[in-house]
């Protein structure tokens, strides 16, 4: 009888360790697959900003202002419209990136915080906010803009090697 009862308690330990067990793995499974999406998806944008950048020329665009304004002391406004929003992954996802391994959330933030930067810079340029600065401020700005470029450009590649080694290998 006793035999009985302890074989019953037995089963009935190894049924819930068995129900739990099974439940974690699949929620474990699904929470990487969702994070392995996520990552893909950042990883799409910012490869698409990184060739939308290099296509338009924005940094040489600013370099040759910059040398022309050293050469003739003209100002010259450098202008670009951003129309569209670029970072809508980031948008609906930014309350997500801590499901990612490290060190991606941080990469990720400084990334866009950046990109964010550049864009209020570029707005700021476009909506007249610096028409009538003198031409040493105007090259002070676009010496700082140009190094938020690189700066961010410089941490895309990283996010993008660090997805790629991460997040591309099969599950």
């Amino acid at each position: 009888m006793a035999a009985d009862l302890y074989s019953v308690a037995t089963g009935g330990v190894i049924g819930v360790l068995g129900g739990f067990l099974s439940n974690y793995t699949i929620e474990q499974f699904k929470s990487k697959k969702a994070a392995k999406h996520l990552a893909q998806s950042f990883l799409g944008e910012i490869k698409a900003l990184r060739t939308i950048t290099e296509a338009r020329g924005y940094t040489e665009g600013l370099k040759q202002i910059i040398e022309h304004i050293e050469k003739t002391n003209e100002p010259i406004l450098y202008q670009v419209k951003v129309r569209k929003d670029y970072l809508v992954v980031y948008k609906e996802n930014a309350d997500r990136i801590g499901m990612l391994e490290e060190p991606l959330p941080e990469y990720l933030a400084t990334f866009y915080t950046l990109t964010n930067s550049i864009l209020e810079d570029l707005e700021s340029l476009s909506d007249g906010t610096f028409s009538n600065r003198p031409p040493q401020s105007l090259i002070k700005c676009y010496k700082e803009m140009l190094v938020l470029f690189e700066k961010t450009g410089a941490c895309g590649e990283k996010i993008i090697e660090i997805i790629t080694e991460k997040y591309s290998k099969p599950m």
